[in-house]
Order: structure tokens, then C-alpha cells, then sequence
């Protein structure tokens, strides 16, 4: 028998959440960029629905988004430092899980030190490719197979840079991706 993911999706370490209206975002970041407490966000007070949190399972060759909702490391602030807690993806989303959904936005988040607002800005494809690159999994997709099919996605698929400095700025940097996947 064939083990269920080899050579069937290109992974990334991202968040995934997808609307109604057809619109779906991967969220590239390293650890702690807050990927998880920004998807949450989205689902909680911006109509969206969880596909995945530490794993986006991404359809080689293709941009469709398969859902892989596992339990959600969401940061909490706690006397002023934010901590990681583990809670189930269906509790932490109120059953908001979404469907298999096209791929149709990026954004990589980043933390940036003395920003009073968060930074927005568009990036080109090599840079989007060279994000996915580096945000890449070995899920069981040949290395090769992998490198074509996150090309083929940093060719088909806007993307957008997001740096914040604070936890705090997370609920605006969840209104910059609502307003880029609405655009």
C-alpha cells in the first residue's frame, strides 16, 4: 500500500484559512510570527474557516488546498508575554473548518523591531517562490516534484509581505489579509 501523502501534496509550514466567496490564503512565517493566533483571527471575526495551522497540504501541481485541522497553537498575552497554548482546531474555531479551496493569496509574516503599524507591501515571484521554498516540508513529495509545483504556485498566486513588531498588531495584520484576499 502507498503511505496517504506521498507524492500527493507540496507542504508548507503555514496557516491556511478560506471565505465563501471562493478566496483562500496560505500564511508562510517561522515560528512565533504569530501564523496561528493571525489565522484565528480570520476565522473568529473575519468570516473565515480553518483549513490548516502547522501544515498546508498543497495538491502537487495544482493550487488546491486540502484541509488538515489538527490541534491550533494559539498565543495568548499573559502579564505581557505571549505564551503558546494547544487547543483542538474545532474548539478553537467554533466548528468553522473549511473545505478542499484554490490556493488564491500568500502572505509571509515577519516580525520587525520599532514598527508603530504593520508594513503591507506586494512581492514579486522570485521572492515568493524563494519564501515557499524556504517554508517547505518533506511531506513525501519527490524534491523535484515539490520545487515544480511551489514554482507553479509562486508564478499563479499574488503574494504580499506582512512585518509587525508587536502581538498586539495582530488583529491589524488580520485586516491587511482580509483586505488583500478582497481585492
Amino acid at each position: 500500500s502507498v503511505p496517504p501523502f506521498v507524492n500527493r501534496f507540496a507542504a508548507l509550514h503555514a496557516a491556511s484559512v478560506t471565505w465563501t466567496n471562493g478566496k483562500t490564503v496560505v500564511i508562510l512565517g517561522e515560528q512565533g510570527t504569530g501564523k496561528s493566533s493571525t489565522s484565528l483571527r480570520l476565522v473568529r471575526y473575519h468570516d473565515g474557516f480553518l483549513l490548516s495551522d502547522e501544515n498546508a497540504l498543497i495538491h502537487r501541481r495544482s493550487r488546491l488546498v486540502e484541509p488538515f485541522p489538527r490541534s491550533v497553537h494559539e498565543g495568548v498575552l499573559i502579564d505581557d508575554a505571549v505564551q503558546k497554548r494547544c487547543v483542538d482546531a474545532v474548539t478553537a474555531t467554533g466548528g468553522r473548518i473549511g473545505s478542499p479551496s484554490l490556493l488564491t493569496h500568500i502572505v509571509v509574516l515577519s516580525r520587525a523591531v520599532g514598527l508603530t503599524n504593520p508594513e503591507f507591501d506586494i512581492i514579486d515571484q522570485e521572492t515568493a517562490f524563494c519564501s515557499l521554498v524556504r517554508h517547505s516540508l518533506n511531506f513525501g513529495c519527490e524534491p523535484d516534484e515539490c520545487v515544480v509545483s511551489l514554482l507553479h504556485l509562486a508564478r499563479s498566486v499574488p503574494a504580499a509581505t506582512i512585518r509587525y513588531t508587536a502581538f498586539a498588531q495582530i488583529e491589524t495584520v488580520a485586516q491587511l489579509i482580509r483586505s488583500f484576499v478582497s481585492t
